[in-house]
């Protein structure tokens, strides 16, 4: 069949970064439950899957719309303190917990959208128009969501420069 899908195949090449996504957003107790979870409800999708995104984008977006579900029902530090680490792993030897805590807070007061935006394009390194495919948002609007959130965040992390010694 022509709109025959290869879940096996789909599932190997895509497991290590689907369960990436996942940890950053709910972290390492969470991640495999919720990269299993992505795939689960892609299987049980897949006759509904139109094809008007590739599998690789539909399987992310089903993977960031449930992280986002699990994080509005329980936030989980754990998750945003690997996301503090993750944005200031550019520096590997700050490991400060209350510079991680303080990335951690910025990163949980931005919406759900920005939040989605920063993890895809920041830390995974999809292209803006591969962001908007996932999320079904313009590339317009992807942009602007990550102007607001970086905005935002350096905002909410004014001065964190002063506190973290950089040799």
């Amino acid at each position: 069949m022509e709109n025959e899908i290869d879940f096996e195949n789909i599932y190997k090449t895509l497991w290590e970064k689907i369960y990436r996504v996942c940890y950053r957003f709910v972290g390492e107790t969470e991640a495999f439950d919720a990269a299993q979870e992505t795939f689960l409800k892609f299987y049980k999708s897949k006759d509904r899957f139109r094809g008007e995104s590739s599998h690789y984008t539909y399987i992310y977006r089903i993977a960031v719309n449930l992280c986002l579900d699990k994080i509005k029902k329980k936030v989980k530090y754990s998750a945003l303190e690997t996301l503090g680490s993750d944005l200031i792993s550019y520096h590997p030897r700050q490991e400060d917990p209350l510079i991680k805590k303080r990335i951690a807070k910025a990163f949980i007061s931005l919406s759900k959208q920005k939040k989605a935006v920063l993890v895809l394009r920041i830390l995974e390194g999809f292209s803006i128009k591969d962001t908007a495919e996932i999320m079904q948002l313009s590339e317009g609007a992807v942009k602007t969501h990550l102007f607001l959130a970086i905005k935002e965040m350096a905002k909410k992390l004014e001065g964190i420069r002063s506190e973290v010694v950089l040799d």
